[in-house]
């Protein structure tokens, strides 16, 4: 695992921390929850930990 990506600081704990405000309902409006989905929408969209692009594609597609 590279340092950048280490826990609990770095994207690792960034996303444990978002998913506090994810998985819920709770303070819609707040910055917090705003963070939480601009993290999430970011890690959608990026491979910050060097996935294989094909496993990457294959693991965030989304399912209609």
């Amino acid at each position: 695992m590279s340092p950048d990506l280490d826990y609990p600081d770095g994207v690792i704990g960034d996303a444990y921390y978002a998913s506090e405000w994810l998985d819920c309902e709770c303070h819609a409006d707040s910055p917090e929850r705003d963070a939480a989905v601009a993290l999430e929408a970011n890690l959608r969209t990026s491979n910050p930990s060097g996935i294989d692009p094909g496993l990457l594609s294959a693991v965030t597609a989304t399912v209609v």
